[in-house]
């Protein structure tokens, strides 16, 4: 009687007529009578192994976040997902299908949420999965109408569809329609077909871009290794990572979303939900965040036996720090493009590759930096060295005989050394899931009593991140 369920729905749709959906419910939800839940829409449910992966995966990335999970079955994928086509040789391509991702749009905010709404106890927050076409619908509800989800999980979206009209599509996205921030999340198989990169990249520059970044948390990544089709359980499992990350991950942000959920929706954390995140910090031995989540609980729920039973349990740890090593936490495939400054004005920039990995000696890492560029490709086979890992101390061996001293201080290397006269520095940041390596070099060009000045006259700067 404590098991999951799942339900399958027909829909009255003046639009379509009957549409079926399949609603699954966690495990407690007839039980728990006073707990609501966010909601997860998987497009292509059709295919029911969207469905039940998405469904399946839940319980084992967050525990304390269970959630309804509505299959949305599409009879005709092309014509519920795509919009209108504009070009006449896409026509050949949608076999008699016209395109009605409007018509489509209206089904799913009018009589799906309507129903959802209606027969189940939910919260506002809705997260929006789709893969391929599917991955340009939840796009194309974005720019159309950013409060019909919070999140979005766009696997290997079909952005080059009709000429990338999705793409171009992306300018009429207003960041003044959006009234809290919004989660995106992209990402891209090994696709090859002409035009796929191009529209992942134009798609991505676009989520980068100002005002977008300032109203939308945008996260991707590029498994290169995937197809189109084999892309999606590993996208799946990575897009909610980032969500729950997002959503969840910081006691600050954990507390804010319950204040919008308690002014919106009048809704209050309750007691299992707290114990829920307390146990999940615990349990990943983040004890600084389970403290705060507990007092924090503790003053809405004095009284509470599961936080009291929390409160013993925490009283008997230690806070574990950050881990110290960095190499290890940079491990994987990185890209990006240096600029290269000189009298602050940009010279020239570059492509560039960096790839972090073990070695068969402990404590030893590849640091390897590929400079592609076609007059002057360069390789920087280095290595680093963990030297003092409790003072933070590494050595980067250039492999030349030349060691350099590195200092790690909060997920940051920093170097300071001089060669033939010039004065450099060389910082390594690794900061909400980028690389930032930067460079500068000048020469001493006064002296004022016990003060030496240097011109750092070239600086050089990457922005780099993970693609593997």
């Amino acid at each position: 009687s404590f098991a999951q369920k799942i339900e399958s729905v027909t829909i009255k749709s003046e639009i379509y007529g009957d549409r079926e959906i399949l609603v699954y419910t966690p495990r407690l939800y007839d039980e728990n009578q006073e707990k609501k839940y966010e909601v997860v829409y998987v497009f292509d449910s059709q295919a029911r192994q969207y469905f039940d992966f998405v469904h399946s995966s839940l319980t084992f990335l967050n525990s304390a976040v269970p959630m309804i999970v509505v299959g949305v079955i599409s009879q005709e994928r092309d014509d519920d997902f795509l919009p209108a086509y504009k070009h006449s040789e896409t026509a050949k391509l949608m076999r008699n299908n016209k395109g009605r991702a409007k018509d489509f749009k209206q089904f799913l905010k009018d009589d799906v949420f309507g129903y959802i709404e209606t027969n189940y106890r939910v919260l506002p927050t809705r997260l929006a999965i789709g893969h391929s076409n599917g991955g340009v619908f939840i796009t194309y509800c974005l720019v159309k109408d950013p409060s019909m989800f919070d999140g979005y999980i766009s696997i290997s979206p079909h952005m080059r569809y009709d000429n990338m009209q999705m793409v171009e599509r992306l300018a009429e996205f207003d960041p003044m329609q959006v009234k809290r921030e919004k989660f995106y999340f992209l990402s891209k198989g090994n696709e090859s077909s002409k035009g796929w990169e191009s529209s992942i990249k134009k798609t991505k520059d676009f989520f980068q871009s100002d005002p977008v970044g300032k109203v939308v948390h945008f996260e991707h990544q590029y498994f290169r290794d995937e197809t189109h089709t084999s892309i999606y359980p590993k996208a799946v499992i990575t897009g909610l990572e980032y969500w729950f990350d997002y959503q969840f991950g910081n006691f600050e942000k954990l507390k804010e979303y319950y204040s919008y959920l308690k002014e919106n929706a009048d809704y209050t954390i309750t007691e299992n939900e707290l114990a829920g995140h307390i146990s999940q910090n615990y349990w990943a031995k983040d004890y600084t965040n389970a403290s705060n989540i507990l007092e924090w609980g503790k003053l809405k729920y004095p009284k509470s036996e599961y936080l009291a039973y929390f409160e013993n349990q925490l009283k008997n740890v230690q806070p574990v720090p950050d881990p110290s090593n960095f190499a290890e936490k940079c491990l994987g495939v990185w890209e990006g493009t240096m600029k290269i400054y000189g009298y602050n004005t940009l010279r020239d920039s570059v492509k560039v590759r960096f790839t972090a990995a073990k070695t068969d000696i402990e404590g030893t890492y590849i640091w390897k930096t590929e400079y592609l560029s076609d007059k002057s490709p360069m390789v920087k086979d280095y290595k680093l060295i963990v030297d003092d890992i409790e003072k933070g101390r590494y050595i980067l061996d250039e492999s030349d005989g030349v060691e350099l001293i590195e200092y790690n201080v909060d997920n940051k290397l920093y170097s300071l050394f001089q060669s033939n006269g010039i004065w450099l520095t060389s910082t390594t940041e690794l900061s909400n899931n980028k690389l930032i390596f930067e460079v500068t070099s000048g020469k001493e060009y006064n002296e004022i009593k016990e003060i030496k000045n240097y011109s750092f006259t070239n600086v050089q700067r990457i922005v780099l991140e993970k693609v593997n």
